[in-house]
């Protein structure tokens, strides 16, 4: 993130409705050789990490958004992600981290961290909180191929939820067996009772 930026400054102020104007500015410097230009997707991206870190959220989703409809891009893909997953909007968080997944090269570094492994790693914490640890557990397994650390513990957690859902599931097929067991030896005792009536 560029650091020092002035909120009162063009970058900071310019948003997806300003991309004729951009175009024409830049149009503008490249006459009069100036080869900074003004890349309108980064300024989006910038503004939505500015405003991510503040804890705006949504206002931070709008500006991932107008990044990703400027330059598809693929780290705004997943801080938006993150700001779903804030919001417990768990499977629109798992549709952008899924992009993120699909496409990022498994070496891409993003603000210093591996895109493609904490996206594994986030997509694997939304399908926990969705409570589907079959596929959570083998996206924290490939995030930890990846070389993401977090998700060892992110992974046994899952791991310990699963096996003990999987006991309860046990425990409870062995109850439903018992009481199907008790309600057939009921009807046995009700069928020779009858026959016992009969006679």
């Amino acid at each position: 993130m560029q650091q020092g930026k002035s909120p009162n400054s063009l970058k900071a102020k310019l948003s997806i409705g300003d991309q004729d104007y951009v175009e024409k500015l830049n149009r503008s410097l490249v006459q009069l050789g100036i080869d900074e230009l003004i890349d309108l997707a980064d300024c989006c991206y910038q503004r939505a990490i500015e405003y991510y870190q503040d804890g705006a959220t949504r206002s931070s989703m709008i500006d991932f958004s107008h990044s990703i409809a400027l330059a598809d891009n693929l780290a705004a893909y997943y801080y938006r992600g993150m700001a779903h997953t804030q919001l417990q909007e768990y499977a629109i968080a798992i549709a952008d981290l899924t992009q993120v997944i699909n496409r990022a090269a498994p070496d891409e570094i993003v603000d210093g961290f591996s895109l493609l492994g904490h996206a594994y790693d986030q997509r694997g914490l939304a399908h926990a909180k969705l409570r589907d640890y079959h596929t959570a557990i083998p996206d924290f397994d490939r995030a930890l191929q990846l070389g993401v650390t977090s998700a060892a513990t992110h992974r046994e957690i899952a791991a310990g939820v699963l096996a003990g859902l999987e006991i309860q599931r046990e425990e409870a097929e062995l109850e439903r067996q018992h009481l199907a067991e008790l309600l057939r030896q009921k009807e046995e005792r009700r069928k020779e009772a009858e026959l016992e009536r009969q006679r």
